[in-house]
């Protein structure tokens, strides 16, 4: 399956970007400076999109598959440091849900629910 069409992963990912558009919206309605940045939610689109490019020449390959989540969490953990708020409960919670269901669906055993990302997850 394409990654890049599987509609869970689609779901997961348009919620976790609407809630970071909508709490800097939240900010600037206020007249208040966000905390961070429209191209610091850029960078996390670009991140996660690499890591599902990524992902796709690792099919079926559990350790190589680990090796693109560590590094996709690493960089997450980069833009988080620098981006206050970029990642509260709920983005976390859905990175990790985008993480654990694209590493399965490339072939990785691991259960449902299960936090793949927590070993190198800073935020």
């Amino acid at each position: 399956m394409d990654l890049n069409t599987h509609p869970e992963l689609q779901r997961i990912k348009s919620n976790l970007l609407d809630g970071m558009h909508d709490f800097k919206l939240a900010f600037e309605q206020r007249g208040d400076q966000p905390p961070y940045e429209a191209a610091d939610i850029d960078e996390c689109v670009a991140i996660l999109d690499a890591f599902i490019a990524q992902l796709a020449g690792a099919v079926g390959d559990s350790e190589r598959i680990l090796s693109v989540v560590r590094e996709t969490v690493l960089q997450l953990n980069h833009l988080s440091e620098r981006s206050e708020s970029l990642i509260e409960t709920g983005q976390r919670e859905d990175l990790c849900e985008f993480i654990d269901v694209a590493a399965r669906a490339s072939g990785l055993a691991v259960e449902v629910g299960e936090d793949i990302a927590g070993e190198w997850r800073e935020w």
